[in-house]
């Protein structure tokens, strides 16, 4: 009997200290609700306004294909849940910064965005969280992070990129979030410079994501910083430079045949010239890139003075052979010849490798 009458208290007891926390701490109650579900139950996919401010980026590496994203993420949606009336707290809005915006973000129930393509975990700062009286809720967050990219170098250096930047809530289906793009805040900072590359401009859009081994599809925003390379340090201290000593080749083609050790020696400087500057590439691409448009240049040059080398042999064979007129023919020939079927390959090169 006794052992039913303690049992019986001890029950009572554990009720009132439960009922006196529910009417303690009410709003910790109802904000825990609220992080449950989304602002819809289910009922329709929640509508998340979302827009990437970028201000810098820097540490594009073509070798290991990321760069590193310096910006502002703007996230706005509304939960009905969270209006409160004007009146009672003296305010239109409630503005929670830094870690009070992370606590209030822990109690609520929010989009939980994430970059996609992200390497390693992203440094934030400057968060501000702000909920209206209608339960319109505005997230605010500068961010840095880097992400991988797939670079396109066959145009090096008159290549152009465009960065990937992905965003997604994988803790959300597109039937219960569905991502739209805000263009009053997607955009450049007028003080945005990049060295060595120019800015052509970002453009947002929103597409469905399906993962081989995802059972429901994710909205997702898919944004692409576009650049473009500066060749001018290349134009200067490569592509003028080696296309001169090219040219300056044919000289050896108004020497007389005769002097074949003075033209083999000119043309063998010309073919270690361009070996020089294919060695120089090397210093600004990383191994893995291959077949781009500055290497097709160095192979054309290096079979340019190839057969300025063949000619020369055979120039000299007809002139030890008592030709010397058919010899003088060719050196006329290809005087001009020469020059000119090489500059014709250089526009033949940049046309099909896309660069004019």
């Amino acid at each position: 009997m006794s052992y039913r009458l303690v049992s019986l208290v001890a029950l009572l007891t554990l009720g009132m200290a439960s009922l006196g926390l529910a009417q303690n701490h009410p709003a910790k109650l109802q904000l825990a609700q609220v992080a449950v579900t989304p602002p819809s139950n289910g009922r329709e996919p929640v509508p998340v306004r979302a827009g990437l401010y970028v201000e810098e980026i820097s540490g594009i590496d073509e070798g290991t294909n990321r760069f590193t994203l310096h910006g502002a993420l703007d996230l706005e949606w509304r939960d009905p849940r969270l209006a409160f009336d004007t009146a009672k707290v003296g305010a239109k809005v409630k503005v929670y910064l830094e870690e009070d915006a992370n606590e209030m973000l822990e109690k609520i129930w929010w989009p939980t965005v994430q970059f996609v393509n992200q390497i390693g975990k992203p440094t934030i700062e400057n968060e501000e969280l702000m909920i209206s009286s209608d339960g319109s809720v505005l997230f605010r967050e500068k961010i840095s992070v880097a992400l991988d990219s797939v670079f396109e170098m066959s145009k090096f250096p008159f290549d152009s990129q465009r960065l990937r930047v992905h965003l997604a809530s994988f803790a959300y289906g597109s039937d219960e979030l569905v991502f739209s793009v805000d263009k009053t805040i997607v955009g450049l900072s007028p003080t945005f410079r990049m060295s060595g590359w120019s800015m052509l401009g970002v453009d947002e859009k929103v597409h469905e994501r399906k993962g081989i081994r995802d059972r429901t599809s994710f909205s997702e925003i898919e944004a692409d910083v576009s650049i473009q390379r500066v060749p001018g340090f290349f134009v200067s201290k490569f592509f003028v430079p080696l296309a001169v000593v090219m040219l300056l080749l044919c000289g050896v083609l108004w020497v007389p045949p005769h002097d074949v050790k003075d033209r083999i020696s000119a043309t063998l400087t010309g073919m270690l010239t361009a070996a020089a500057y294919g060695f120089t590439i090397t210093t600004y691409l990383p191994a893995h890139v291959y077949d781009t448009f500055l290497d097709s240049i160095v192979i054309l040059s290096l079979v340019y003075s190839s057969l300025l080398m063949i000619e020369n042999v055979v120039s000299y064979h007809y002139h030890s052979s008592e030709r010397t007129a058919k010899a003088l023919r060719l050196d006329r020939i290809c005087r001009f010849a020469f020059p000119l079927v090489f500059l014709l390959s250089m526009l033949c090169l940049a046309k099909a490798y896309g660069v004019l």
